[in-house]
Formats: C-alpha cells, structure tokens, sequence
C-alpha cells in the first residue's frame, strides 16, 4: 500500500503492543478486503473512483 501512495511522510504506532497476541501481516487479509468479508456494503461518493486514480497507482497496488 505504502508504494502505492507513494506517501512524503509516514507516521506509525505501535497499538499492537497492547494485544495478547496477533497474527503477522503475511497471514491477515488485505486490509481494503474487510468490508467484504464482514459483508458491510461499501457506498463511496461518487467522486471516489476519481480520487482513488489520482492518489493511488494501482499497479503498485497490485505488485503488492
């Protein structure tokens, strides 16, 4: 994702810290698949598809 966005800055926390245990990323789902998989229905603006090509290069994305 990161070079995807291709971000100036990244800033980080450590929440995980708190947790009894987690999985490592290499074993979670890919974080844009939840709404899917929590059967939540996704609804963006209108605009979004728009923003998402400005601000994500989707081969990156994809090269994940």
């Amino acid at each position: 994702m990161v070079a995807a966005v291709a971000p100036d800055d990244i800033l980080t926390g450590l929440a995980e810290r708190s947790f009894a245990s987690t999985r490592p990323d290499a074993a979670r789902p890919y974080v844009l698949a939840y709404p899917l998989m929590l059967r939540r229905a996704m609804a963006p603006d209108p605009d979004f598809p728009a923003l998402w090509d400005q601000l994500i290069d989707r081969r990156r994305l994809a090269m994940g």
